[in-house]
């Protein structure tokens, strides 16, 4: 549990984590060849994160933010600016 909290706390991209686990993975392997540890120790996965919806709320502040910019914001298939 402590090496899922020390992975979550790195705020790395999912690869660099899985680079990471595999460095880990392998001194641990290393570190029971040469009779340092009893056993490999078993990694536990990481959680994917849920993902969120974006709501209509925003959505508007998306497009208000630039509404009076030179860049173009493509719209998302179906929405339409004048529904409320």
């Amino acid at each position: 549990m402590q090496i899922q909290k020390a992975y979550n706390s790195l705020k790395l991209s999912p690869k660099s984590v899985k680079n990471v686990h595999g460095v880990l993975r392998k001194a641990l392997l290393q570190a029971k060849i040469c009779s340092y540890l009893a056993q490999n120790v078993v990694l536990p996965r990481i959680e994917k994160a849920a993902i969120q919806p974006v709501n209509k709320s925003d959505i508007k502040l998306f497009m208000d933010y630039f509404k009076d910019s030179e860049y173009e914001v493509p719209m998302p298939e179906g929405f339409r600016a004048d529904r409320p």
